[in-house]
């Protein structure tokens, strides 16, 4: 009894600490962001830059949105990551692993060295939820990216449910086949006018799967 008392114990510290140290940096993160925020940005979507492509505009980005301060060894957060996009983050990159060592397992989001990971149809719910919303930023029609970097050992079952969850969370704003690379005209993203794309999701792929 005493052991279960300990561990108990041991589990109860250990989700107010992380609850606390996540505040903590999000907190941290809010106040650097308003001290340096530009309050007079521009309208990069505006008709005025209508004829510029994507290649000339630089982008707020985001690598491993979903951790809380460090890169070794840190707590992920739904969010943090929320957060990152409310604050204006258009680029944002993501690593993708297997929950767990098996062929029929659900992907998730996480880094390689992280305490703990995020359900990927929450974290896709996130990004639809808040990435072209005019309630939540004031962003929301500048083109969105995502980078998926695949961690997931060839288990193409992941993949699959990958897929599934995208296209049924964010469906409605992914680039058509238009934008495919099949399509010569759009083979290279560069040459895309920031306007063609109007609020819509650039999906970049890297691993080796």
């Amino acid at each position: 009894i005493l052991l279960v008392l300990f561990i108990l114990l041991c589990f109860i510290a250990y989700k107010v600490v992380f609850s606390n140290r996540t505040g903590v940096k999000l907190l941290e993160f809010e106040n650097t962001f308003v001290k340096n925020v530009r309050k007079n940005q521009l309208d990069l979507c505006s008709p005025k830059y209508k004829r510029r492509n994507v290649s000339e505009f630089y982008v707020a980005s985001s690598h491993l949105p979903f951790l809380t301060g460090f890169k070794q060894y840190d707590y992920t957060s739904y969010e943090m990551l929320m957060k990152t996009i409310k604050y204006g983050a258009r680029y944002i990159e993501l690593e993708i692993y297997n929950k767990e060592m098996k062929n029929y397992t659900i992907p998730v989001v996480a880094s390689g060295n992280s305490q703990n990971s995020l359900d990927a149809n929450k974290c896709f719910g996130i990004i639809a939820k808040y990435a072209f919303s005019e309630k939540y930023i004031d962003n929301y029609q500048d083109p969105f990216f995502i980078f998926l970097d695949f961690k997931t050992d060839g288990n193409h079952r992941t993949l699959d449910k990958l897929y599934d969850i995208i296209r049924n969370t964010m469906r409605h704003k992914l680039l058509n086949e238009t934008f495919s690379f099949e399509k010569k005209k759009y083979s290279n993203y560069r040459y895309v006018s920031i306007n063609e794309p109007y609020s819509y999701i650039f999906q970049l792929v890297g691993g080796k799967e």
